[in-house]
Protein backbone atom coordinates (compact mmCIF):
# COMPACT_ATOMS: atom_id res chain seq x y z
CA UNK A 1 0.00 0.00 0.00
CA UNK A 2 2.78 2.29 1.04
CA UNK A 3 4.42 1.70 -2.54
CA UNK A 4 1.66 2.27 -4.08
CA UNK A 5 1.43 5.67 -2.74
CA UNK A 6 4.85 6.79 -2.97
CA UNK A 7 5.01 5.74 -6.56
CA UNK A 8 1.68 7.68 -7.24
CA UNK A 9 2.89 11.10 -5.57
CA UNK A 10 6.89 10.49 -7.09
CA UNK A 11 4.47 10.54 -10.53
CA UNK A 12 2.84 13.52 -9.63
CA UNK A 13 5.78 15.50 -8.68
CA UNK A 14 7.81 14.16 -11.83
CA UNK A 15 4.56 15.41 -13.81
CA UNK A 16 4.38 18.66 -12.22
CA UNK A 17 8.41 19.18 -12.90
CA UNK A 18 8.30 18.32 -16.47
CA UNK A 19 5.48 20.38 -17.34
CA UNK A 20 6.78 23.35 -15.61
CA UNK A 21 10.42 23.08 -17.36
CA UNK A 22 8.34 22.94 -20.97
CA UNK A 23 6.75 26.38 -19.53
CA UNK A 24 9.07 28.30 -17.93
CA UNK A 25 12.60 29.05 -19.24
CA UNK A 26 15.27 30.37 -17.21
CA UNK A 27 17.38 33.82 -18.05
CA UNK A 28 18.87 36.93 -16.73
CA UNK A 29 17.51 39.98 -17.28
CA UNK A 30 19.56 40.67 -19.93
CA UNK A 31 17.13 38.70 -22.07
CA UNK A 32 13.89 40.73 -20.61
CA UNK A 33 13.96 43.08 -24.31
CA UNK A 34 13.47 40.56 -26.35
CA UNK A 35 11.10 38.78 -24.13
CA UNK A 36 9.01 42.16 -23.33
CA UNK A 37 9.33 42.66 -27.40
CA UNK A 38 7.57 39.36 -28.28
CA UNK A 39 4.93 40.44 -25.17
CA UNK A 40 4.35 43.76 -27.01
CA UNK A 41 3.27 41.69 -30.35
CA UNK A 42 0.33 40.28 -28.21
CA UNK A 43 -0.95 43.83 -26.88
CA UNK A 44 -4.97 43.19 -28.21
CA UNK A 45 -4.11 39.98 -25.69
CA UNK A 46 -5.86 40.76 -22.46
CA UNK A 47 -4.20 37.48 -20.88
CA UNK A 48 -1.14 38.19 -22.47
CA UNK A 49 1.50 38.44 -19.61
CA UNK A 50 5.55 38.20 -19.04
CA UNK A 51 5.96 37.17 -15.28
CA UNK A 52 9.82 36.39 -13.78
CA UNK A 53 11.20 35.49 -10.87
CA UNK A 54 13.70 33.10 -8.59
CA UNK A 55 11.01 32.37 -6.13
CA UNK A 56 6.77 32.66 -5.72
CA UNK A 57 7.52 35.41 -3.32
CA UNK A 58 9.36 37.90 -5.60
CA UNK A 59 7.64 36.92 -9.02
CA UNK A 60 6.88 40.30 -10.81
CA UNK A 61 4.68 40.86 -14.47
CA UNK A 62 4.81 42.79 -17.20
CA UNK A 63 1.62 43.25 -19.09
CA UNK A 64 1.23 45.47 -22.38
CA UNK A 65 -1.79 47.72 -22.72
CA UNK A 66 -2.83 50.22 -25.53
CA UNK A 67 1.35 50.13 -26.12
CA UNK A 68 2.42 50.75 -22.69
CA UNK A 69 4.63 48.17 -20.62
CA UNK A 70 3.37 48.10 -16.79
CA UNK A 71 5.15 45.91 -13.86
CA UNK A 72 2.81 44.14 -11.35
CA UNK A 73 2.93 42.71 -8.74
CA UNK A 74 0.13 40.32 -7.35
CA UNK A 75 -0.30 40.14 -3.71
CA UNK A 76 -1.47 36.55 -3.60
CA UNK A 77 -0.02 35.45 0.02
CA UNK A 78 1.06 36.37 3.19
CA UNK A 79 4.87 36.88 2.35
CA UNK A 80 3.93 38.78 -0.64
CA UNK A 81 1.77 41.00 1.09
CA UNK A 82 4.82 41.80 3.38
CA UNK A 83 6.49 43.13 0.21
CA UNK A 84 3.70 45.70 -0.60
CA UNK A 85 4.87 48.67 1.44
CA UNK A 86 8.37 48.09 0.43
CA UNK A 87 7.29 47.86 -3.24
CA UNK A 88 5.11 51.42 -2.77
CA UNK A 89 8.04 53.12 -1.14
CA UNK A 90 10.24 52.01 -4.06
CA UNK A 91 7.73 52.99 -6.69
CA UNK A 92 7.64 56.65 -4.38
CA UNK A 93 11.47 56.25 -4.50
CA UNK A 94 11.77 56.06 -8.41
CA UNK A 95 9.00 58.49 -8.82
CA UNK A 96 6.06 56.22 -10.33
CA UNK A 97 3.01 56.22 -8.80
CA UNK A 98 1.11 52.72 -7.80
CA UNK A 99 -1.94 51.98 -9.40
CA UNK A 100 -4.25 49.82 -7.52
CA UNK A 101 -5.95 46.84 -9.23
CA UNK A 102 -6.42 43.27 -8.92
CA UNK A 103 -6.27 39.96 -10.88
CA UNK A 104 -9.66 38.64 -9.98
CA UNK A 105 -9.78 38.49 -6.58
CA UNK A 106 -6.25 38.58 -6.10
CA UNK A 107 -4.89 42.43 -5.12
CA UNK A 108 -2.05 43.68 -7.57
CA UNK A 109 0.35 46.60 -7.20
CA UNK A 110 1.09 48.56 -10.13
CA UNK A 111 3.57 50.62 -12.39
CA UNK A 112 3.39 52.49 -15.83
CA UNK A 113 6.64 51.58 -17.08
CA UNK A 114 6.18 53.00 -20.61
CA UNK A 115 6.45 52.35 -24.16
CA UNK A 116 9.94 50.93 -24.52
CA UNK A 117 11.45 48.08 -23.58
CA UNK A 118 14.68 49.05 -22.83
CA UNK A 119 13.21 51.23 -19.85
CA UNK A 120 11.12 48.75 -18.80
CA UNK A 121 13.85 46.65 -18.34
CA UNK A 122 15.80 48.87 -16.47
CA UNK A 123 12.96 49.69 -13.88
CA UNK A 124 12.12 45.55 -13.27
CA UNK A 125 15.78 45.61 -12.27
CA UNK A 126 15.45 48.61 -9.94
CA UNK A 127 12.71 46.98 -8.62
CA UNK A 128 14.22 43.44 -8.08
CA UNK A 129 16.81 44.58 -7.07
CA UNK A 130 15.37 46.71 -4.68
CA UNK A 131 12.23 44.48 -3.47
CA UNK A 132 14.59 41.27 -3.12
CA UNK A 133 18.46 42.03 -4.16
CA UNK A 134 18.50 40.69 -7.13
CA UNK A 135 21.15 42.01 -9.89
CA UNK A 136 22.07 41.83 -13.32
CA UNK A 137 23.19 38.32 -12.55
CA UNK A 138 20.14 36.80 -11.28
CA UNK A 139 18.75 33.73 -12.47
CA UNK A 140 15.17 33.72 -12.86
CA UNK A 141 12.28 31.83 -14.30
CA UNK A 142 10.18 32.97 -16.90
CA UNK A 143 6.60 32.50 -17.55
CA UNK A 144 5.41 32.19 -20.20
Amino acid sequence: MYLIIIIVVVGVIGGFLFLRSRVAESGTLAELPQRLAKLKQQDNDPTAFLGFCTRDEDALYFVHQDGVFYLDYELTTPAKKSHAEAFRKTATDLSFPVIDTTYGQYPVLRVKTGDSEAQATKIALEFSNRLFGHDEKTVYEFLP
